[in-house]
């Protein structure tokens, strides 16, 4: 888990990219991407802890758990 909240303006990709991957699991897309030793870096310093297995979706679950309130 990361807080990327402070790179958002900085991203040169811009903010979207990033708030499109918000609550997910992005490791994918930031392997993907062009990301340098630099960006790395940063990533360290945003690190708040690792995401505990029992919290974790399962595959193909909605990336949007307020769909799924049923909560009135």
């Amino acid at each position: 888990v990361h807080d990327i909240i402070q790179f958002l303006s900085e991203h040169p990709g811009g903010e979207e990219i990033l708030l499109e991957q918000a609550g997910t699991d992005s490791s994918g897309s930031f392997e993907y991407g062009d990301n340098f030793s630099d960006a790395r870096e940063m990533l360290k310093q945003c690190y708040i802890s690792d995401v505990h297995p029992s919290d974790l979706r399962p595959e193909g679950g909605n990336k949007d758990p307020s769909k799924n309130d049923t909560c009135k």
